[in-house]
């Protein structure tokens, strides 16, 4: 009776560090879904590409960047500002990796790590859901990354694919 009250508290505590691990993945990720959302005019000038431009590489509609890029142009402070789902803010971060403001919103992070970290959640029912919606979203964007170019996108999904089978074994 001693033994099973003693596993269950471990089992208590090994459960809540796990759900706040996850809290602090979760947290992690909407900081930089926000940090992309809100530096991606800058993004798209710094690549000199126009909304509709960046539209089509990145397989969302035009008007999702017009309504991003406007929420986050405005000096006032509103509590709802459109933001990329994370799926769209993976694919920004693979394919603008080289410029100067992913550079800095990843910071010293490499950017697999940048995206891992933020991926994998401990507590086993999110992080099936987590990763079966990042792996379904990035195989959506990696398909959709291939009219660019066949090899980058076969290129791309076996590479998502590998991480996320590793991420799956941690």
């Amino acid at each position: 009776s001693e033994d099973n009250t003693e596993n269950t508290a471990i089992n208590k505590t090994r459960t809540t560090k796990k759900i706040k691990k996850d809290e602090e993945v979760i947290s992690k990720r909407n900081e930089l879904i926000e940090a992309i959302s809100e530096n991606f005019n800058e993004l798209r000038i710094e690549t000199g590409l126009k909304q509709d431009e960046m539209a089509l590489i990145l397989g969302i509609s035009k008007n999702t960047i017009v309504n991003v890029e406007s929420d986050w142009r405005r000096k006032d402070e509103i509590d709802n500002k459109r933001i990329f789902s994370w799926t769209v803010v993976i694919s920004i971060i693979i394919l603008f990796s080289h410029t100067e403001t992913i550079s800095n919103v990843i910071g010293d992070e490499q950017v697999i790590e940048a995206i891992t970290n933020r991926a994998f959640c401990l507590n086993s029912s999110k992080k099936s859901m987590l990763s079966k919606n990042t792996i379904s979203g990035l195989v959506t964007s990696v398909t959709r990354m291939s009219d660019l170019g066949a090899t980058l996108g076969n290129i791309s999904a076996a590479t998502l694919v590998s991480l996320f089978n590793k991420g799956e074994k941690n």
